[in-house]
């Protein structure tokens, strides 16, 4: 059999093994962040249109761009800290029920991010620090980007 390819190792070397599970919590934390800010952004721009504003294609593209840059740091904070409580909850959870560990993580990254807005809203003296969350919809809609941030932190840590 001398025209066969010589078969290529499935395994990652160790230090590519190691970088790639030390980014998967930063990949999922943006994950949710951006999500998370754009969700708010356009609930805003909802709400401002809804009492008649103006606002234009490329003025809600902007409003976006701005949000990013100046809610990010703040609902970053949050993020991280849903995560930190909630990613632990559904590793432990997977190491029981290991063919369900995407679905452990997504739901553990979505209840993290719901609990720990809550637990903000709560915290701070404004009704609600993020907008969006006053109703179930926009609360809904921010822990799912965070529920999408864990169920793509559990496809990059698989094999551990």
């Amino acid at each position: 059999m001398a025209n066969e390819l010589p078969r290529l190792s499935n395994t990652r070397p160790k230090w590519r093994s190691w970088l790639w599970h030390a980014f998967a919590p930063l990949g999922a934390v943006l994950i949710a962040v951006v999500w998370g800010c754009v969700v708010q952004t356009q609930f805003n721009v909802a709400s401002l249109q809804s009492i008649g504003a103006d606002i234009s294609g490329v003025q809600r593209l902007r409003m976006t761009a701005l949000d990013l840059i100046g809610f990010s740091p703040i609902y970053a904070v949050i993020v991280v800290l849903g995560m930190l409580c909630a990613l632990p909850a559904a590793a432990w959870l997977a190491r029981r029920w290991p063919g369900h560990r995407s679905v452990l993580f997504a739901l553990a990254g979505g209840a993290g991010i719901a609990t720990a807005i809550r637990i903000v809203d709560i915290a701070t003296p404004a009704p609600t620090l993020i907008a969006a969350t006053r109703g179930i919809g926009g609360w809904l809609l921010m822990s799912s980007g965070a529920a999408l941030a864990g169920w793509w932190f559990a496809r990059r840590t698989r094999g551990e």
